[in-house]
């Protein structure tokens, strides 16, 4: 099944209790993250059904090919199931997992996770078609999210927030959700619980998104991590940035 942005969270609080797999795609690779890892939470929470969270990267799957298939097909000794998170790379593409859900019954549940991907991607294509798949969409932070993201971080610690500040932070906010959130943390712990958020504070703690991220696939391009880098090079593109930025930002 095919799930549109808007009712990803509708998703992720209500999994279809025959879900045996969902991969998580987009831009926003900070979103997709966040999404999976909440449906992996949710899932090995559940009391019908505990599970074990279990990642598998391209590097286990180096050493040994099977053990994706081991791991979704065999049942715990202790009773459960196990919840597989895994990136979408070199080792893990669509024929491989076309075979995994060739009708076998699974013990697990796979959440997979891939950059933007088009309309016409097998992968997507796999996982929307089948009943007991999902295909999630992640998309950047409109307006209208980001202000719920900014009042769901703010409310645990009593904290208040104006108009003018809200929009004012939201302006700087939006190029990827795990940096919205770790903005938003830090400036949680800079105006303290109980008080209000003004914008000279939000001036005086939070760096531009967009900036951010630009330095974040310079730091990976620097250190040699060749994979990091481009994936945050697309997601930057995705997100609007133009090619020249991207480019300096390398230089």
């Amino acid at each position: 099944m095919e799930i549109k942005t808007q009712n990803a969270d509708r998703f992720l609080k209500s999994p279809p209790e025959d879900l045996v797999g969902a991969l998580f795609y987009g831009p926003d690779t900070g979103l997709v993250s966040e999404r999976a890892g909440e449906l992996a939470r949710r899932l090995a929470a559940d009391p019908k059904q505990p599970g074990e969270i279990i990642r598998i990267d391209d590097n286990d799957l180096a050493d040994d090919p099977d053990r994706m298939v081991i791991e979704l097909r065999t049942i715990p000794m202790f009773g459960g199931r196990k919840i597989v998170r895994s990136r979408i790379e070199q080792r893990l593409r669509p024929e491989a997992l076309a075979s995994l859900f060739d009708g076998t019954p699974l013990s697990g549940v796979l959440i997979a996770e891939a950059g933007n991907l088009k309309g016409d991607s097998k992968l997507r294509e796999l996982f929307s078609k089948a009943a007991n798949l999902a295909a999630v969409a992640c998309y950047e932070d409109d307006n209208r999210t980001l202000a719920g993201v900014i009042t769901e971080t703010l409310q645990p610690h009593r904290i208040s927030i104006g108009s003018e500040a809200r929009q004012h932070l939201v302006e700087l906010l939006g190029a990827d959700r795990s940096l919205s959130r770790n903005e938003l943390e830090k400036l949680v712990l800079y105006v303290g619980a109980g008080n209000e958020v003004t914008i000279e504070a939000i001036d005086a703690i939070v760096g531009d998104a967009a900036g951010l991220q630009l330095d974040e696939i310079a730091m990976a391009a620097t250190a040699g991590r060749s994979g990091p880098a481009l994936a945050d090079f697309d997601r930057a593109l995705a997100g609007g940035e133009s090619v020249q930025s991207l480019l300096l930002a390398l230089q």
